[in-house]
């Protein structure tokens, strides 16, 4: 993705997304450009029937690590 904000600045969001065990396990990667705290973030879901779990990570200065979790419903 590509923001633009309204001072004209740009921000440029890069991840990637690999799933094994026939698509349960998923495994994230990204990281953010132009951003003032955050750059680097990861994560992990697992998808139980119509259910997910999603857990992620990502470092924003000048705080220390910041985590997620969600639960998904899909139908």
């Amino acid at each position: 993705d590509v923001i633009q904000i309204l001072n004209n600045q740009y921000r440029l969001n890069l991840g990637m997304e690999t799933a094994f065990s026939e698509g349960r396990l998923i495994f994230r990667g990204g990281y953010k450009v132009g951003y003032d705290t955050e750059n680097l973030t990861y994560g992990l879901g697992y998808k139980i029937n119509n259910f997910g779990l999603d857990f992620s990570a990502g470092l924003n200065i000048p705080f220390d690590t910041v985590y997620r979790a969600g639960l998904n419903l899909y139908w």
